[in-house]
């Protein structure tokens, strides 16, 4: 019996000047019921959060939570993956990856591509672009995310 892992990504930066910046990262699978959602914050000690490094780790996120559920399936053959995501530049790259080309944000590619790799031996893998207005519960987390760090950072000053 074939199953359907659905995820849907996004990824939220916020803040002013490259210090400052903070960003939040969500994948929201409504395959599960109630639709779960896993958020991770940007890591910023190497490089400053940008729109596009949240993004990119939206889909890592994804990536992992697929492997991980295709990893533990008896018959992982039968499990078909689809990530969607208002970032036509991710879809893009994971769909034809120039590796040479795109040096800013390599790490997280590298990452995203890898992952994508190890899936697809398992399984089918398709990426599908959406509209931001069909990506509302994934953008809602991560800007929810980024407002509890927020009120966290406040709290400790």
């Amino acid at each position: 019996m074939r199953r359907d892992l659905n995820f849907y990504i996004d990824g939220v930066c916020r803040g002013s000047g490259h210090d400052e910046r903070i960003g939040a990262s969500a994948a929201c699978s409504p395959h599960r019921t109630p639709g779960e959602i896993k958020t991770e914050y940007l890591d910023t000690w190497r490089h400053p959060a940008t729109s596009k490094r949240a993004k990119i780790l939206g889909a890592i996120i994804a990536l992992k939570w697929a492997l991980k559920e295709i990893e533990n399936s008896d018959s992982p053959s039968d499990i078909s993956v689809v990530i969607y995501s208002d970032f036509r530049f991710l879809i893009n790259w994971l769909q034809n990856p120039r590796l040479d080309s795109e040096r800013q944000d390599r790490d997280l590619l590298d990452i995203a591509r890898r992952l994508d790799l190890r899936i697809r031996k398992y399984c089918d893998l398709d990426y599908v672009e959406i509209s931001k207005a069909s990506n509302k519960v994934a953008n809602k987390a991560c800007k929810e995310a980024l407002d509890e760090l927020e009120n966290n950072f406040q709290c400790s000053k």
